[in-house]
């Protein structure tokens, strides 16, 4: 008859003990570690996202003018021009003349409103009406200032005055802030008529100016076109987040 014998468990020894203890302790310090951690950068984001600010900034383009740009001269009744005076890029003086207009025989003369270079000329001969546009004079005694041309009237609404704006132009970047906001619409083809300038904006689209007064010592180029950035309110990162950016 078989036997059956009883195998008795064998005592490991406390050193061996340990060696098998070690893993699951070394495991177990590394997930506390990793917990820890993961707590950090949870708490870190958490508080990132509720009392962070989100800088903001609205792109548009911009013309830098003297004053409010070319001064017209107009004629004071219907008539001929007879002579000119002048040629486009001539510096002229508030009160010279500029151009003399014949009307039933009797020979008046047009002179500058202000002092200011010339930017258009209408040709000697040429037959104008009562108050026609004769020339237009950049008034460059006057300070410069810009406009943000915006197309966008949800943009339009997030602009408000004192916020600064800064232009890329030919003469580096310049800075300024907003002065005024108009709320009532011009069109590219009417603003590049008046400011003798022609515009890369659409024509067919409506356009709200936007007034900002450069800051004292900048040395912009005028009658030109620039890109300008505007400076917005920062928002909590949590509205961005969120897709509330607006």
């Amino acid at each position: 008859m078989t036997s059956v014998q009883e195998i008795e468990s064998t005592d490991l020894g406390p050193a061996v003990e340990a060696e098998l203890a070690e893993p699951v302790a070394t495991i177990s310090r590394r997930l506390w570690a990793g917990t820890a951690l993961l707590a950090i950068v949870l708490a870190t984001a958490g508080s990132w996202g509720w009392f962070g600010r989100w800088s903001q900034h609205l792109d548009a383009t911009a013309v830098v003018v003297h004053g409010a740009g070319p001064v017209v001269v107009i004629a004071p009744r219907a008539g001929t021009i007879a002579s000119v005076s002048v040629q486009v890029g001539d510096p002229v003086h508030a009160g010279a003349v500029i151009a003399t207009l014949t009307s039933n025989a009797k020979v008046t003369a047009i002179r500058a409103g202000t002092s200011g270079t010339v930017l258009s000329l209408v040709p000697a001969g040429s037959s104008v009406d009562n108050a026609a546009a004769v020339a237009r004079l950049d008034p460059v005694m006057q300070q410069a200032h810009a406009y943000l041309l915006v197309s966008d009237p949800a943009a339009l609404a997030r602009l408000e005055v004192g916020q600064s704006v800064a232009l890329d132009g030919a003469t580096g970047t310049l800075t300024g802030r907003i002065s005024g906001v108009r709320t009532t619409p011009t069109t590219t083809a009417e603003l590049s008529k008046r400011l003798q300038l022609p515009l890369s904006a659409s024509s067919s689209a409506p356009l709200w100016l936007v007034d900002v007064a450069l800051d004292p010592g900048s040395q912009p180029t005028p009658q030109t076109e620039a890109r300008a950035r505007v400076h917005l309110p920062a928002i909590p990162v949590y509205r961005v987040l969120l897709g509330d950016s607006a």
